[in-house]
């Protein structure tokens, strides 16, 4: 998920805004572009424009991480400083 949240990141700095999915990101060179996670789920990305969080999750290999409530959560607070978007922090 970090390549996720570095390609985020440089969505965010070209285009001042985050973007509506994670299909609408550009690749970066010499990494592993993907959307799903390891067992080829789709990523699913959401934005809290409150406290300026974006949150990644990943709902396990099977139905039985689904069914135990304990998606893979990957969080990131980000902040604009001088003129750049940053990932400040991965939250717990």
């Amino acid at each position: 998920m970090l390549v996720i949240e570095k390609r985020i990141i440089n969505y965010l700095n070209e285009n001042d805004k985050l973007p509506g999915s994670l299909t609408e990101l550009p690749e970066l060179s010499n990494y592993e572009n993907s959307i799903t996670d390891g067992w080829g789920k789709e990523i699913l990305y959401q934005y809290n424009s409150k406290e300026q969080i974006i949150s990644l999750y990943s709902c396990g290999s099977t139905e039985k991480d689904a069914q135990k409530g304990r998606p893979i959560v990957k969080r990131m607070k980000i902040k604009k400083e001088n003129s750049e978007w940053k990932g400040m922090e991965e939250l717990q």
